[in-house]
């Protein structure tokens, strides 16, 4: 009987164990691994003000994280409407807003969780996420970032920090050619997003983009809109904007699978030929 009760109270505390460390870990993301933890918060670069820079803003408690793949997350189907706008009722003003003009332009969102809506093949979004936790962001004025969006470009290597520089709440994934920008609307991500592409063509230096910004937002601001700020003025990527890059370690470039040939180091004892034994280079030898 003792024995039994001290299994008993081994699995209890281990039980306990995995409850404490699943309170304590902090909440990830399946696309970017982006935490929800303070401290995540505290290191992010909101960047600067431009002159004549706007509002007061409000830290956010946490930050939500987007689903990277809908189709591994299973956000194929759109939800009810009365599941999204119950969902959306209790956030903030502005990020309610925001969420509001995305659903009355692109319907209702394939996924919904507490802190975000999510669509998936948008337009020309490969991803559309509506965040209730907005994150602070200073450039080209003070504002919170409530609205991602994802496009498939294809970003020349020496181009992606130059990206970085221009607006930091832009993301590039090279290996799937996946650029993502976070803003307080979607306008101002098809304003990031021409200027971005501008960078990658060499059209536009880091400076004279983050200039146009800055110009082009304080016209909206007043009432005045451009072009940049109502869509994509380049077509997205068709076909593969990906870049899985070289390999470095040889013979890594082919699977051992998918591979016809097996090279003679790879050759068991059993596969040699009778009366031949495999020496220590992999080269076989007559007995």
């Amino acid at each position: 009987m003792r024995e039994h009760m001290g299994k008993a109270v081994g699995i209890s505390a281990v039980g306990l164990g995995l409850l404490a460390f699943m309170i304590a870990a902090p909440s990830t993301s399946p696309l970017y691994g982006r935490t929800t933890n303070d401290a995540d918060v505290q290191q992010g670069d909101p960047d600067t003000t431009q002159p004549n820079g706007g509002a007061s803003v409000q830290t956010p408690a946490d930050q939500g994280t987007p689903s990277q793949q809908g189709a591994q997350t299973g956000l194929t189907n759109q939800v009810s409407s009365g599941s999204a706008e119950t969902i959306v009722a209790s956030w903030p003003d502005e990020a309610k807003q925001a969420a509001h003009k995305l659903i009355e332009k692109y319907g209702q969102p394939n996924g919904v969780l507490d802190d975000r809506l999510i669509w998936i093949n948008n337009g020309q979004f490969k991803e559309t996420v509506a965040y209730r936790d907005g994150v602070e962001h200073n450039f080209p004025s003070r504002h919170m970032d409530y609205v991602k969006q994802v496009i498939a470009l294809k970003v020349p290597v020496n181009k992606i920090g130059e990206l970085a520089k221009f607006d930091g709440s832009l993301s590039y994934s090279r290996t799937r050619g996946l650029l993502s920008c976070e803003s307080q609307s979607e306008d101002q991500n098809f304003l990031a997003f021409n200027l971005a592409n501008d960078i990658a063509k060499g059209k536009k230096t880091v400076d004279q983009a983050r200039s146009y910004m800055s110009r082009a937002s304080q016209l909206a601001m007043s009432g005045k809109s451009s072009p940049e700020l109502e869509g994509l003025n380049f077509d997205v990527s068709s076909g593969v904007s990906g870049d899985p890059d070289k390999p470095m370690i040889k013979g890594s470039s082919k699977s051992k699978s998918s591979s016809s040939e097996i090279s003679p180091s790879e050759t068991s004892p059993s596969q040699t030929s009778p009366g031949v034994t495999p020496s220590p280079s992999g080269s076989q030898q007559n007995p």
